[in-house]
């Protein structure tokens, strides 16, 4: 398994995605191949049950979700961002969850994922350049 620390920098960095970061999170999300994210998920259900990492899973999507119905000016710090309305930087987070959640998936596995649904799950991520979809 990858150790906390990649995980770790992976949930520091989301107080810091900006809207329109995470709305190409969420639109190269839903564009990706359903099936592929479908055994990607698979595979990572399985993995987790297999070490024992299930719980860990359930509580990183909690994290997850948690952030993004947040409100306040928490991310996205940089120009313009005070400028967005609070509600509609919550439903940018919304649209942002899944693909944060297969990320951080992604990460929490490590290597015990395989490299494919390790690519499928990152797909997203590593469309802003913050981690190599490899990873």
């Amino acid at each position: 398994m990858t150790g906390t620390t990649e995980l770790t920098a992976f949930l520091a960095e989301l107080p810091d995605l900006a809207p329109s970061e995470l709305l190409r999170l969420a639109a190269t999300q839903q564009s990706a191949d359903r099936s592929a994210r479908d055994r990607a998920h698979a595979s990572a259900r399985m993995v987790a049950d297999r070490n024992g990492s299930t719980a860990q899973l359930v509580d990183l999507q909690d994290k997850i979700i948690h952030w993004a119905e947040v409100h306040g000016a928490a991310s996205g710090a940089g120009a313009g961002v005070a400028m967005v309305a609070p509600f509609l930087l919550v439903e940018a987070r919304r649209q942002a969850v899944p693909a944060l959640v297969d990320a951080g998936t992604a990460l929490l596995l490590g290597d015990a994922l395989d490299s494919t649904s390790r690519g499928v799950l990152t797909r997203a991520w590593g469309s802003l350049g913050r981690m190599s979809p490899a990873s």
